[in-house]
């Protein structure tokens, strides 16, 4: 029987042939523990997140729906605040149930489906309680009749706050178990990345016999050659990094050394991209082999979906913190219009990474000269303090105030404004515009420069500060007003009295000099009897 001859390409090439057929089994296998952490990532930011995010509407519903319960009963001139409480009821928990509906198999258990179940249950008994204060209040004459008043307030201490607690509670049961449910998908994470750091390490390990292997059974023909290949295979074994083979021989042995290097450059280009994913970096680069790399692209798909997701976390949490700092500080200087602009101008011109920002206020004192003040500017970190009056329709501001919209500037036209910077004076890139608007009235103007385009996550945020600013100034301004009218009216009380208590003194001064006539007069008319009685003695005596 003849024994078929192998030769040394031959060989080689079956060596390599099986590393081949070996790395693409190791490939699959990366890519299926690729594919099942993927699934579990976007189960965790796609289903978990958003049960959280419908649990932390629903908790936010429920917050408001308390405070405005709360100033139905105690505050009845806040119409606003009623008409939100009606909209809760009959527009925003209608949605907010059909969402939960709409995503029911999100919660992962029916436990969970269950316990939404009570939770929106509670909150109809809740909602029952609420209207039944709302129709007790329905109107001013309401508030003023004790019996009716007290069984609202007896309703909201028993049943609303008990009722609104005991759903809160519920809800943040429900939080708490979608945090550790995230923690146990994040462990699965880690799990996945572990079998396929371990897979990597025992397809090098294969790599590393079959090479060894091929050096020793053709030590005698290709010695230095193979045992470079030995010396950079024994190295990925080791888990190090080798340098490629630089002098590549235009053979086979030079085929398998391109090979080799190629296989390096995926293997450190694919272990490093997956512990940078691992480790939560989203922004690391990554060049697929080919178009038709099925890992390397898959590699990338799974990167751009949690980066995309992580840029919304972000975008999200931005604009979070940024509701959080701006209600605190209107909260906290409602008092002075003037006090308030510095504060907030300051804040929002370093929050929105602007490099000035202006706030304008509508000065309404002479009906006949309504006017923009501007009452705050705050430029590169410091407080300008300049006076400038703009009217109805002057330049970007007044055209602003007129038309009660905003405008938002790319296209800045030279000696528009200068922002002065260490590196001189120079035009911004945009110009954003936003008028104060509460109730379709216009209270002021906010314009805000920058050399840095806003985006529109930062334009929403915007617009939306904008109203919230809108209803402070309105607040502080209508505080200011009554403020103003009680201090005119002690001052016309002052003076009144003061004419009275002249008018009492002059009428006093009056009535003495008057006593004083009388009695002269009384002493004149004494006098003239008595001269005529002694005028008509002498006359007797005369005549006599």
């Amino acid at each position: 029987m003849l024994r078929t001859r192998l030769g040394i390409r031959g060989k080689i090439l079956l060596g390599f042939v099986a590393l081949i057929i070996f790395f693409i089994i190791n490939v699959i296998f990366i890519f299926r523990t690729i594919n099942n952490s993927r699934e579990i990532v976007t189960g965790l930011f796609e289903d978990k997140d958003q049960s959280v995010i419908l649990l932390n509407d629903f908790k936010d519903l429920v917050l408001r729906s308390k405070m405005y319960t709360l100033n139905w009963v105690f505050q009845r001139k806040d119409e606003e605040g009623k008409t939100i409480l009606k909209e809760i009821h009959t527009e925003e928990y209608p949605v907010m149930k059909a969402n939960f509906e709409k995503y029911a198999d999100i919660w992962g258990s029916k436990e969970q489906y269950n316990e939404i179940s009570k939770i929106l249950l509670n909150f109809e008994f809740l909602k029952d309680s609420q209207e039944d204060i709302m129709k007790k209040l329905a109107s001013f004459s309401d508030y003023d009749d004790f019996v009716i008043k007290s069984e609202a307030e007896d309703i909201l201490e028993t049943s609303v706050i008990p009722q609104s607690n005991k759903i809160l509670a519920q809800i943040d049961q429900l939080l708490q178990l979608k945090k550790q449910e995230k923690q146990i998908a994040r462990q699965n994470i880690l799990n996945s990345f572990d079998n396929l750091s371990t897979g990597l390490i025992f397809s090098l390990g294969i790599v590393v016999l079959i090479g060894l292997g091929m050096s020793f059974f053709a030590a005698n023909k290709i010695t230095q050659p193979i045992q470079n290949l030995k010396v950079l295979i024994d190295a990925l074994g080791r888990g190090e990094q080798p340098k490629l083979v630089e002098k590549i021989s235009n053979d086979e042995i030079g085929d398998m050394s391109k090979s080799v290097n190629q296989l390096i450059t995926g293997l450190n280009a694919t272990s490093q991209f997956a512990e940078d994913i691992g480790r939560g970096n989203f922004d690391s680069s990554f060049t697929p082999l080919s178009a038709r790399d099925v890992l390397g692209n898959a590699l990338m798909e799974m990167r751009d979906n949690l980066k995309k997701v992580a840029e919304e976390d972000k975008k999200r949490y931005w604009a979070n913190e940024g509701n959080a700092l701006f209600s605190d500080m209107l909260r906290r200087y409602n008092t002075s219009v003037n006090e308030l602009a510095n504060h907030l101008m300051a804040a929002l011109v370093k929050f929105v990474r602007a490099n000035q920002g202006s706030f304008f206020i509508v000065n309404d004192d002479l009906k006949d000269d309504i006017h923009l003040q501007l009452i705050s500017c705050y430029a590169w970190n410091k407080q300008k303090f300049i006076k400038k009056r703009v009217d109805l329709g002057e330049g970007s501001v007044g055209q602003a105030w007129i038309e009660k919209d905003v405008i938002f500037l790319t296209d800045i036209p030279n000696n528009y404004i200068q922002i002065t910077s260490g590196l001189g004076e120079s035009n911004p890139r945009c110009i954003m515009i936003l008028p104060l608007i509460f109730n379709d009235e216009v209270f002021g103007v906010i314009e805000l420069a920058s050399f840095n385009v806003f985006e529109k996550h930062e334009i929403d945020f915007l617009k939306k500060l904008a109203e919230n600013i809108a209803s402070s100034v309105s607040i502080i301004k209508n505080n200011e007003r009554t403020k103003h009218l009680l201090t005119e009216s002690q001052l016309m009380s002052e003076q009144l009295r003061t004419q009275e208590e002249e008018m009492r003194q002059n009428l006093e001064e009056l009535m003495a000099v008057q006593d004083e006539l009388q009695r002269k007069v009384k002493d004149y008319e004494q006098e003239l009897n008595e001269y005529k009685i002694r005028h008509a003695k002498g006359n007797g005596v005369m005549a006599g």
